[in-house]
């Protein structure tokens, strides 16, 4: 047997390791044959005189940070990925919260103030996503529905199209903004 059986008075068995035990973590073996048990954990506590059985030590549990929930300040569209692509690629883009202040700023970087808006509770606004052929045939919606502020990505497939260069459009409220992407085959 490689596991020594020792009774204590109190009812509880303690099971020790011996030189022939083939668990994980034994101990290496010295010149002599006899077994060199580590006297730390592996968070390297001194085990008082214990012999590590060797299957597991616990670590104690791993601390998770919050993390800061941020609302986007500005719309943006990424370039595809990849690109030149074939038949599919992958849109990324941001969603802004919407002006909730009714207010909108002036060239001359004074406020207008629409005294008839009322602050809206819905932050979700429309998102228009297109794709468009070189020619300006619109040949894709990908998107257009309300999202609300935060980080999405879409697919596109051109199995359905011929290679060339394409372009693809993110609309919402005053936002426009277009990239090319370029379909080889």
């Amino acid at each position: 047997s490689t596991l020594e059986d020792n009774n204590t008075n109190n009812g509880t068995q303690t099971l020790k390791l011996t030189s022939g035990s083939v668990a994980i973590n034994a101990g290496n073996t010295s010149p002599n044959g006899e077994v060199a048990v580590p006297t730390e954990d592996q968070r390297g506590f001194d085990r008082n005189g214990e012999t590590d059985i060797g299957a597991y030590e616990y670590q104690g549990a791993t601390e998770i940070a919050e993390r800061e929930t941020v609302t986007p300040s500005k719309f943006e569209l990424f370039q595809n990925y990849p690109n030149p692509f074939n038949p599919t690629t992958k849109i990324t883009y941001v969603i802004a919260s919407p002006d909730l202040s009714g207010r909108g700023n002036l060239s001359n970087g004074q406020q207008q103030i629409a005294s008839s808006q009322a602050p809206r509770n819905d932050s979700s606004v429309q998102v228009s996503i297109k794709v468009y052929d070189a020619l300006g045939r619109e040949v894709a919606t990908l998107v257009n529905k309300k999202q609300s502020p935060g980080n999405y990505s879409v697919q596109f497939n051109a199995n359905n199209l011929p290679s060339g260069v394409y372009f693809y459009t993110l609309s919402s409220g005053d936002f426009t903004n277009v990239k090319k992407m370029i379909l080889m085959r």
